[in-house]
């Protein structure tokens, strides 16, 4: 149940980004009623959204591209992140508990894939940008790096690493007690340090590299409007204002969420007895964070609206699907 308003838990001036990205408690009925009738249009657009991209980049025509491979990465992560932090989101507000209070084990499997699955999505399109450049700027070398073998290979190794990188919350997290309730956190020492890298390797890093890869996919995409092959021409532009549509996409639905967990910190250690406001920048986190789960949501509406290739194909495959299916009705009856 959602707390009043004027009161605040003792101790802010502690406070760390994870212990604010790992928090669970409402402080507003406002913020448990966001998340009680929002999460499950997020989880149901989400679920069929993700799982329609893959289908249709499955399909023979597109799975033959390297780039393909990046974005069915991505549709399984963003598949993750729905059912280990909205789903997480919607059953706290429902029921009052959530997946990592149940045990040690659960606790530590939530922060594990809730933390990976963020890192993984943003060093995915981080890829998959940076593979258009090359193709675009280097074609003849790109001959022979820009395959599905080269993309299967640069997922494992962005996995490994993030994996190796998330590895310390085995030991990390475990439940505690605190506000008067069981909750999920790292400890202490690991806390503040892996506040750092987080903002690191979630936003900070990620956010400068697909700007910088952005740049240059912008700065060949004027120069495409002379380019001779037209049908060439034309795959490429569409190619490269889906990346870059759904990269920017991304930097919008995530920036609000590190902008207002750093302002909310600040605020606590300027002020801490200002209770009124920092219970206002808890609902302004609890916002933001309901805005970063569409990050997990929207790439299917960004494909289907820039590619008409992925607009093609999903129509084949509909029309596909709708035949096998009616031709198996006929057959049983």
């Amino acid at each position: 149940m959602a707390t009043n308003a004027s009161t605040v838990p003792i101790g802010w001036t502690n406070l760390t980004r994870i212990d604010v990205a790992m928090d669970r408690h409402f402080r507003h009925v406002d913020d448990q009623r966001l998340w009680l009738f929002g999460a499950p249009v997020v989880l149901v657009l989400g679920t069929i959204g993700n799982l329609l991209c893959i289908a249709v980049l499955l399909r023979k025509k597109l799975r033959a591209q390297s780039w393909c491979w990046y974005l069915i990465a991505l549709a399984v992560v963003d598949l993750v992140a729905l059912y280990t932090t909205t789903l997480d989101w919607w059953i706290r507000s429902l029921t009052g508990v959530y997946i990592g209070q149940i045990s040690p084990g659960t606790c530590i499997l939530e922060i594990f894939l809730t933390f990976l699955a963020d890192h993984f999505s943003a060093w995915i399109l981080v890829a998959v940008a940076c593979e258009r450049v090359f193709y675009i700027y280097f074609p003849v070398q790109s001959k022979g790096m820009c395959t599905r073998k080269c993309s299967f290979i640069v997922i494992a190794v962005i996995g490994f690493v993030l994996i190796l990188l998330n590895l310390h919350i085995i030991w990390s997290a475990d439940l505690k007690e605190r506000h008067g309730a069981w909750s999920c956190f790292l400890n202490k020492e690991f806390s503040l340090s892996w506040s750092w890298i987080d903002m690191c390797f979630a936003s900070l890093f990620p956010f400068v590299a697909m700007a910088m890869a952005n740049g240059f996919l912008i700065k060949k995409l004027s120069k495409l409007k002379t380019s001779p092959n037209g049908n060439m021409r034309s795959k490429n532009r569409q190619l490269i204002v889906m990346i870059l549509t759904v990269t920017v996409a991304f930097v919008l639905l995530t920036l609000p969420l590190q902008i207002t967990i750093v302002v909310l910190i600040a605020q606590t250690k300027i002020d801490p007895d200002d209770t009124e406001t920092i219970n206002k920048m808890h609902s302004a986190v609890r916002g933001a964070q309901f805005i970063h789960q569409f990050n997990s949501v929207i790439n299917f509406v960004l494909y289907y609206a820039s590619n008409s290739r992925f607009r093609k194909e999903l129509k084949d495959w509909w029309c596909s699907s709708s035949s096998t299916y009616h031709s198996r009705t006929n057959r049983d009856t």
